[in-house]
């Protein structure tokens, strides 16, 4: 289901909101369009901003593409884009994409109450030098006028997932299919594994065209490709190769999160939806008990300004959001009717490495230690619905809990 709520993507830039130094970038392209094509008369033009994904970009996995064309006068003859000198060209390319830096720096600041589309805005502008019944009045000056107008057929929202992901060869190839039922856009950032993780990534990106793989040697590195993304009307997962998502539960999260209007939140919180696993029924392997949490893996980037992400990918507090937003508490019936049972097991206390061993930070264990000394609901869930009987048995051989695998 696509999104419903266009009208609260607000992308209208009225020439009172523009800063002096916006004002600058339009006066400095007359002049210099006056300069380079002396007898030049009107100039009407249409650039469409859309967000793609960028696998070869150093800094940002998603990178604004700035298409257009347009209309060039002068006094003897008009000019189509494909026409164009190229000194001529290049100072409308360069316009086109300064000016919409210009709007999106707007569209991002913490008091404007909208985001951009990914896709489907375009803006129209005009420049006119004037008419020659112009010439005689010392105050005549050449007109700039521009409007910005939003197909309604097309999907604003997307969902992006981010995953980052080491020595995890077990789990992994689960762990991305369960994010392709639920996302537009798949970051994987990957850390130096030591197993066939990279191997079994690389597979699936064969497959699907929406994956991105960033390599990396830190956790903290992965925080960095995001930054594109504030602002605009998409909705960023924080998925970890460690938790296992029920299917169906993914569905009617991607409907909900398509449909509803969210312009008033930073940040979603589903109540009761992980399962800390603790231990299995061995050696039958058909249910596990832990301790069940409220998750917080849900990100409106519509309302986020700015995020350094510290330490790591979607993790610390320093991020900017835009006034008057808060976080959204759900439940899960509101997302999946009729849903009791938690929708995400977390197997934070396994190895997801088939050689069995693990890379581990100080601090690490001590936060997974703090899960069971508190005071969480404990119950049993039936595994059957999950659907990783394998997955299990192979993790808890490389964990050394049983001596069988598959």
């Amino acid at each position: 289901m696509e999104a419903s709520n266009s009208d609260h993507i607000n992308v209208y830039v009225e020439p009172g909101m523009l800063q002096d130094s916006d004002q600058v970038i339009i006066d400095s392209f007359y002049q210099q369009i006056k300069n380079e094509v002396k007898d030049f008369s009107f100039l009407e033009c249409k650039f469409s901003p859309e967000l793609q994904r960028s696998p070869d970009h150093l800094e940002d996995a998603f990178t604004w593409n700035v298409a257009w064309t347009c209309n060039f006068q002068t006094s003897t003859e008009q000019i189509l884009k494909d026409r164009l000198p190229e000194n001529v060209y290049k100072l409308i390319d360069d316009f086109c994409k300064n000016f919409w830096n210009a709007c999106a720096g707007l569209i991002r600041s913490k008091n404007h109450q909208g985001s951009a589309p990914w896709n489907g805005l375009a803006y129209h502008f005009t420049l006119y030098d004037g008419h020659e019944t112009w010439k005689s009045d010392e105050k005549s000056s050449p007109t700039f006028h521009y409007y910005n107008s939003l197909k309604q057929n097309v999907k604003h929202r997307k969902i992006v997932s981010v995953i980052q992901v080491k020595d995890s060869d077990i789990f992994i190839g689960q762990v991305i299919d369960r994010a392709l039922i639920i996302s537009d856009e798949i970051l994987i950032i990957h850390n130096e594994s030591e197993d066939s993780t990279r191997e079994i990534i690389k597979s699936k990106m064969s497959q699907h065209k929406n994956i991105q793989l960033r390599e990396v040697i830190s956790v903290s590195s992965g925080s960095r490709y995001l930054h594109n993304l504030c602002g605009t009307n998409s909705i960023v997962l924080r998925l970890d190769s460690d938790e296992i998502w029920d299917k169906l539960f993914l569905k009617h999260l991607r409907d909900y999160l398509l449909r509803e209007d969210l312009n008033k939140f930073h940040g979603i919180i589903v109540k009761e939806t992980e399962l800390f696993v603790l231990n299995f029924d061995l050696p039958d392997l058909k249910h596990c008990q832990g301790k069940i949490r409220d998750t917080e893996f849900i990100f409106n980037f519509a309302n986020i300004v700015r995020w350094p992400q510290v330490p790591e990918r979607l993790h610390g507090s320093e991020k900017i959001v835009k006034e008057n937003t808060s976080k959204l508490k759900l439940s899960m019936n509101q997302i999946q009717p009729k849903r009791s049972v938690p929708a995400v097991l977390h197997f934070s206390l396994l190895s997801l490495c088939s050689k069995g061993h693990e890379t581990t930070v100080p601090g690490w264990m001590k936060n997974k230690m703090s899960v069971l000394a508190r005071d969480y609901k404990e119950i049993k869930l039936n595994l059957k619905d999950f659907d990783i009987h394998k997955e299990l048995v192979n993790s808890l051989y490389a964990s050394g809990h049983t001596n069988k695998k598959e």
